[in-house]
């Protein structure tokens, strides 16, 4: 289950006021250009951040094997270029993508809540999957309302996709229905739900691996879940 988001960004505003003055033509070149220029930076600054990720082994040693909370060992190197090219290029989904991908391998709730906030406000769509992720912080934090809210729309998402696949890929047409029972399983706080549509799966696909998702058959409410994915080292 992985996870996404909405963008609506003015960035330098006093610029693209200062740009509406200067001839039309010449304008529109030079913003371009601009963005443009920031787009391949902050691309640039993903790929670096990526680099020393991927020859961290410790780190992923311990994402593997701990359930403790836990860091790269140029953490700060790491967060501080994921996030100079979120603020370079906001609407582009792949630095947010990235550091998303990290806090969780880190197993690190505290910063996953902000980030998936600013990826709802600036990028223009949200995948289910970080929509329920979301719901879920906010029902820890205890915020119902917006944790409602945000499982709501996380099950829109997954019934689009799941319309979108019905008669092209039977496998991917029953994951996206355990995506949306799982989602359903939170909103509700009752986990019969997945387990109905598990049994299900592995009735229509019983030569298809879980992985994981056994691990959720016992699951009795959504801080169980929380459990699961923050806190099984305590």
């Amino acid at each position: 289950m992985k996870a996404i988001l909405k963008l609506n960004t003015g960035i330098m505003v006093s610029c693209i006021i200062f740009l509406s003055n200067s001839c039309v033509s010449s304008g529109k070149g030079n913003v371009k250009t601009t963005d443009k220029t920031k787009a391949e930076q902050a691309r640039k600054l993903v790929n670096e951040a990526d680099s020393i990720l991927k020859c961290d082994t410790a780190f992923w040693n311990n994402t593997m094997k701990s359930k403790c909370a836990h860091s790269a060992s140029e953490d700060k190197l790491i967060l501080q270029k994921l996030d100079s090219a979120i603020m370079l290029c906001p609407d582009s989904k792949d630095a947010y993508i990235r550091k998303y991908t990290y806090l969780v391998s880190c197993r690190k709730p505290e910063g996953l809540l902000p980030l998936l906030n600013e990826m709802d406000s600036k990028c223009d769509s949200m995948q289910g999957d970080y929509l329920c992720l979301k719901g879920l912080l906010e029902y820890h934090y205890g915020d119902s309302i917006n944790g409602n809210n945000s499982f709501r729309r996380a099950d829109e998402a997954f019934q689009f996709q799941i319309d979108q696949c019905m008669s092209s890929d039977s496998l991917m047409y029953g994951s996206l229905k355990l995506s949306k029972a799982l989602n359903l399983s939170l909103m509700k706080n009752d986990f019969s739900i997945f387990r109905s549509e598990l049994r299900i799966f592995r009735k229509v696909y019983p030569h298809t691996g879980i992985g994981g998702l056994e691990k959720l058959q016992d699951m009795k409410n959504r801080e169980d879940y929380y459990s699961m994915l923050f806190n099984d080292g305590r």
